[in-house]
């Protein structure tokens, strides 16, 4: 969920921002708010007295951002909040859990979530944990400097032209809708890493992997003896896997494939209790046990197997 109350930017509003935020109209946001512009010498990124690395990366993040947008090559001072001193005459941009930031909110959300909050010349940036305050910093330079990282590298990064940042109302509170994501296929791509980590798709995933992983839920060492029939005949002959073998499928109309799936998901939350979901992901390949139909009902057949499995389960799952 996400809400944000206003917006102000030299570049213009937020219509451009992601579609879980909303805008509230202007005629809802009380008395009209002066305009603060973020003057690279009067203007300091405040972090905690000892930031966790993200919160070090986001203030080196967020100083290189807007020094680029406003032309710049010094200015946006990163200090600690106890060398910081009178802070008057400064805008203060203040990353993670500092005294101008709501802890019992930041509490509130999910360690991702973020906070973006102006009032008059401080700005709050942070997250209810530090990768929470890096995304607040890459919502903060989205919504309100105009530098948006469409895909991966220079060419596809949204910079505005050089000059004044000025900001408008800033209250915005994000949390991911997704809140276990990995995205594969960008390997490779020159500037990738960074990509993903900006878009939150990085590996933030809540449990093991999600990608082809038959061998791994039955494996054969563990299986073979007493669930035979869970394995495919190929061609006539039983198809005994070995790791990282993508040529195959287990026989998902087999009955006894729901009491193997049963066993490998209580072992696995067993020892691994923290983590929310186990993935039974068909292998990569259009390789079919021959006794699971080869004709478009095959599709039918894993999830008859999926909600048997779901069902079976049941029983065992957390209610909150």
């Amino acid at each position: 969920m996400s809400t944000t109350t206003g917006s102000g930017t030299q570049v213009g509003s937020t219509s451009e921002a992601p579609p879980t935020t909303s805008d509230t109209a202007a005629a809802d946001m009380g008395p009209p708010i002066d305009p603060l512009t973020l003057e690279p010498a009067a203007t300091v990124i405040v972090t905690p007295v000892m930031p966790d690395g993200q919160v070090t990366n986001a203030a080196s993040f967020l100083q290189a951002w807007l020094r680029r947008v406003s032309g710049v090559m010094d200015g946006f001072a990163i200090v600690a909040e106890p060398d910081l001193g009178d802070p008057a005459g400064k805008v203060v941009l203040a990353l993670d859990r500092t005294q101008w930031a709501d802890a019992a909110e930041l509490d509130g959300l999910w360690h991702e979530g973020f906070v973006l909050r102006r009032t008059d010349d401080r700005v709050v940036i942070a997250g209810g944990g530090p990768r929470g305050t890096f995304m607040g910093v890459v919502g903060f330079l989205d919504r309100f400097v105009g530098v948006r990282f469409y895909m991966p590298g220079e060419l596809f990064t949204a910079v505005p032209p050089p000059g004044p940042i000025t900001l408008g109302a800033v209250d915005v509170v994000d949390e991911p809708y997704a809140r276990s994501v990995f995205m594969t296929g960008v390997a490779g791509v020159p500037g990738d890493g960074d990509w993903t980590a900006l878009n939150a798709v990085d590996n933030r995933r809540l449990g093991g992997t999600h990608q082809h992983n038959m061998y791994e839920v039955f494996p054969p060492e563990k299986y073979m003896a007493k669930y035979p029939e869970i394995y495919p005949v190929v061609n006539g002959v039983p198809y005994v896997p070995t790791p990282g073998d993508q040529g195959w499928q287990p026989c998902f109309s087999e009955p006894t494939l729901v009491d193997a799936a049963e066993e490998t998901a209580l072992a696995y939350f067993a020892a691994n209790p923290t983590h929310a979901y186990l993935s039974f992901s068909i292998n990569d390949s259009g390789a079919r046990c021959e006794r699971d139909p080869q004709d478009d009902t095959y599709a039918a057949t894993y999830w008859t197997f999926m909600n048997d499995l779901a069902t079976r389960l049941a029983p065992h799952c957390r209610t909150s």
